[in-house]
């Protein structure tokens, strides 16, 4: 897959890059074309893209030893900078 988007001049898709502790923007997360979970920074902050094309920023949490993941909306309602805040600020629906 990688040769292939070499050639055509496309950029990898995200799950081919190296992981980076950076903060997904949202003109990358809109690029997003392979269904997957994308992490925003190291956080626990994620951004969801799920086969249908739904975006959504999830913050994953441990409460009591169990994972937990909070939905903190969608990439339409809820911009990167807001995702942060939100999810530093511990804050889910």
């Amino acid at each position: 897959m990688r040769d292939r988007n070499v050639e055509s001049g496309r950029a990898p898709p995200l799950h081919d890059r190296p992981s980076s502790p950076k903060a997904l923007t949202l003109a990358v997360a809109r690029a997003a074309r392979v269904p997957g979970r994308y992490a925003d920074g190291g956080g626990g902050l994620y951004l969801n893209f799920t086969a249908t094309g739904a975006m959504h920023w999830v913050q994953r949490i441990v409460v009591q030893g169990r994972r937990r993941d909070f939905e903190l909306g969608s990439l339409d309602d809820v911009r990167p900078a807001a995702a942060r805040k939100t999810g530093a600020a511990g804050g889910g629906r």
